[in-house]
Order: C-alpha cells, then sequence, then structure tokens
C-alpha cells in the first residue's frame, strides 16, 4: 500500500510524496490529507473486486512516504478493509516502513489490532539485528 507522506522529501526519492512539515502527522493540514487520501483509498479497496479463486494475503506492505506519520487507527482501517475485501492469512507479515524517531513500532502494531513479531532495522543497506517477542 502506497502511502505518499513523508515530513520532507529526500534528495533521493523518486517516489510521489507529499511533504507535509516537519509537524509530521501532528499539523490540522496533515491530518485533513491524511483522511482525504486514506478515504479516496479505502473507496478503492471496497470497489476492487477480486478474480479467480479467493487467496487470502500472506503479506501487506505499508511503503512510501514515511506511513509511520499516519495515525495507527486509520492504518488499522486499511487493514480492516484488506480482511473484509481480500482476507489476511493467519500468521500474514504485515510490514512498514517507519520513522524511529516518530513513534515506538510495538504502539503502531499494537494500535492498529496487530500483534508485532520482530521489529527490524535497515541502515544504510545493513539489517540490524531483529528484536523478537512473543504475542499475546
Amino acid at each position: 500500500m502506497h502511502l505518499p507522506f513523508c515530513k520532507r522529501k529526500c534528495f533521493y526519492c523518486d517516489f510521489p510524496v507529499v511533504a507535509v512539515g516537519a509537524a509530521g502527522g501532528d499539523s490540522p493540514a496533515a491530518a485533513n490529507r491524511f483522511s482525504d487520501y486514506l478515504s479516496l483509498l479505502l473507496r478503492e479497496l471496497a470497489a476492487t473486486r477480486r478474480v479467480g479463486p479467493r487467496a487470502e494475503l500472506s503479506t501487506v506492505f505499508f511503503g512510501g512516504g514515511t506511513p509511520s506519520l499516519i495515525p495507527p487507527a486509520q492504518l488499522g482501517d486499511v487493514l480492516d478493509a484488506l480482511r473484509v475485501g481480500f482476507g489476511i492469512a493467519e500468521g500474514a507479515e504485515i510490514s512498514m516502513e517507519a520513522d524511529p524517531g516518530r513513534h515506538s513500532a510495538h504502539f503502531n502494531a499494537q494500535q492498529c489490532g496487530v500483534c508485532l513479531k520482530s521489529a527490524c532495522v535497515h541502515v544504510n543497506g545493513y539489517l540490524c539485528p531483529c528484536a523478537e517477542q512473543s504475542c499475546p
């Protein structure tokens, strides 16, 4: 899922993104942009028809942009729409690009209704060790 919002557009980025400023999602203007975009995304998901046999999604990736700028409850709405329209398999991998200075990954996952099994960090092309946890 492409969620095209960032605090600023990085010089190396070729993706279509909307820079919402240093306040990120905390400004009323950014919150309105998130809501408008997500309303259209949810309408498109509801209108999309499945072709062929029903197979649940085994992965969901939120990219962008910086999807962690979007409030967790709104990300949860997108996951709910995917569950209804396509199904999400038990144990599916749900991942998201995040701004580590913005939120705790555990907070985002819990607020979205997802159990976070691991948190991994990529730094300059290197994968740092993942922090594993068990889900309640």
